[in-house]
């Protein structure tokens, strides 16, 4: 009954044009959210080569007997890796939304086995401890804050 009614096609063509309209705008979203993605993935590799080279740096410049220079080399390095270890860390919180986000669309768009919705877990360890994404890119920092930390508390 209602097929026969004059704006039965229009609605069902109406309907259709929305779907497709809200269909486009999540790819480009999608893409969008790619895109960001790999910026950041980008940036935390860079920011990871600054830290040998910068302990390098540190460990050659800090190379005098003049404890005031030692001191203020140990700080400044001490305090440029708080501020990448920072930055790096309100990466990680950007980088988990946008894998949610993208699981979402993924799971809306239908897209089996997406690379967001679809990842899997930890699984590989070392004896008893388990590989996590992030604590091998903490653990140069961790050691080069420690190794600065070392250096100030003796020129103290």
């Amino acid at each position: 009954m209602l097929e026969n009614h004059p704006n039965a096609s229009t609605n069902i063509d109406r309907n259709s044009i929305i779907e497709d309209g809200r269909i486009k705008i999540a790819l480009a979203e999608y893409g969008e959210i790619l895109t960001q993605f790999r910026k950041l993935t980008d940036i935390r590799f860079k920011l990871l080569t600054y830290l040998p080279v910068g302990t390098a740096a540190a460990a050659v410049l800090s190379q005098t007997n003049d404890s005031a220079k030692q001191g203020a080399i140990s700080a400044f390095a001490l305090v440029v890796t708080l501020c990448i270890a920072t930055y790096d860390k309100r990466n990680d919180q950007h980088y988990d939304e946008l894998v949610s986000r993208a699981a979402e669309l993924e799971r809306d768009l239908h897209i089996e086995h997406g690379s967001f919705s679809d990842r899997p877990m930890s699984w590989l360890k070392y004896g008893f401890i388990k590989v996590e994404h992030r604590w091998p890119i903490d653990w140069p920092r961790c050691t080069h804050f420690g190794s600065r930390s070392i250096v100030l508390s003796h020129d103290q």
